[in-house]
């Protein structure tokens, strides 16, 4: 398995965006769609 890391964080595969980014993003009421939108 391969994994990145930025700032201790883990990422999505092939993109600099934390795990913890788009999970404060949905809890903040975004849609997954609109997080998609927004960050891919």
């Amino acid at each position: 398995m391969v994994y990145c890391l930025v700032g201790g964080k883990p990422l999505f595969a092939g993109t600099r965006i934390t795990v913890a980014l788009i999970l404060e993003k949905l809890a903040a009421g975004e849609t997954i769609n609109q997080v998609l939108q927004t960050h891919l």
